[in-house]
């Protein structure tokens, strides 16, 4: 492939992977920020903040944004600590969806989408997720991931739960 097949439109038969942001918040007590989803591929699952990355935009510029649109909160840091692959057969939807942490946060959520939420933000967890979780979140979920995750939180020093709500 040449430099300039790179920049042409997609055929019918060529489909782009899209890129979506997670966003993992915490609060004073470890718990984590879920909703159930409605209205878009994975429909019924439960999800963390997060959404399809515009062009031009940072990781944390998404998740500043997300957040923001989906929740009313206002993220002052994040890092990204993750990144996984995942294909929805049934819904024709191939995504790379960039884990991030929110570091330093401030807010109370809200739902701000009624038609994308069933029901307003809740808390749970990391222990006892509501099930069933989003495709991504699940396969970020698995016993390696996690493991390699609480790796990097203690290697970094990080503190996981440093947000008020």
């Amino acid at each position: 492939m040449d430099s300039d097949d790179m920049f042409t439109t997609p055929t019918a038969d060529e489909r782009r992977v899209n890129v979506g942001i997670a966003l993992l918040v915490t609060n004073f007590s470890g718990m984590v920020l879920m909703g159930q989803r409605q209205g878009s591929h994975g429909e019924g699952t439960w999800s963390l903040i997060g959404g399809w990355m515009r062009h031009g935009e940072s990781f944390l510029d998404a998740a500043r944004r997300e957040a923001k649109e989906e929740a009313d909160l206002n993220i002052q840091t994040a890092m990204v600590v993750g990144a996984i692959s995942t294909v929805f057969p049934d819904e024709d939807v191939h995504s790379v969806t960039v884990l991030l942490v929110a570091e330093e946060w401030e807010g109370v959520p809200k739902r701000m989408e009624p038609d994308k939420l069933i029901r307003d933000w809740g808390w749970f967890s990391p222990d006892n997720l509501p099930s069933p979780l989003f495709k991504p979140l699940s396969d970020m979920s698995n016993p390696s991931f996690k493991e390699k995750l609480i790796e990097m939180f203690i290697r970094e020093g990080l503190d996981f739960c440093s947000n008020a709500v």
